[in-house]
C-alpha cells in the first residue's frame, strides 16, 4: 500500500476550529497513521485531569491547595 500523498495527509490531519479562529496543520509532522488513535485515551485522561483542576481539585496534596496553572 502506498503512503498517503501530502494533500491527503493535509485533508486528514488539518485541525480547523472556526469558533476560536484556529487552524492548525499537523500534516507535515512525522507521526504514523496510528498515532492519533493511539493517543486518544491519554488525551482524554489529560483533559479530564485539567477539568478536575479547573473545578478546584487539590493538585498540590503536600500543600493542600489548588493550582492556577498547568
Amino acid at each position: 500500500m502506498n503512503p498517503p500523498s501530502p494533500w491527503q495527509r493535509y485533508q486528514r490531519f488539518l485541525c480547523d476550529c472556526p469558533n476560536i479562529g484556529l487552524r492548525l496543520d499537523v500534516s507535515r509532522m512525522l507521526f504514523d497513521e496510528g498515532f492519533i488513535e493511539g493517543m486518544r485515551r491519554s488525551t482524554a485522561d489529560a483533559l479530564a485531569a485539567m477539568q478536575r483542576l479547573e473545578e478546584g481539585a487539590i493538585a498540590n496534596s503536600d500543600e493542600q491547595r489548588m493550582v492556577g496553572h498547568y
